[in-house]
């Protein structure tokens, strides 16, 4: 992963991005701040890619839970 960033996104914006949660100006925010940010972008794609990976053990049997409705 790159090195920093001098204002990172928070966990909650890039999740927030992730699920299309935001308004469009935040959007455009975020999108424009990637642009020039490899740290930001990259934390990006390792909170995809651990959904991803959290999805696939759930799919596969691997992993099994009981959820109350209102998760």
């Amino acid at each position: 992963m790159t090195s920093s960033c001098r204002e990172p996104l928070s966990l909650g914006t890039l999740l927030a991005y992730w699920f299309g949660e935001l308004d469009a100006e935040a959007e455009r925010q975020v999108e424009e701040h990637f642009v020039g940010c490899a740290y930001c972008s990259e934390t990006l794609e390792a909170l995809a890619a651990l959904g991803l990976g959290i999805r696939a053990v759930f799919e596969t049997g691997l992993v099994s839970a009981i959820l109350s409705p209102a998760f």
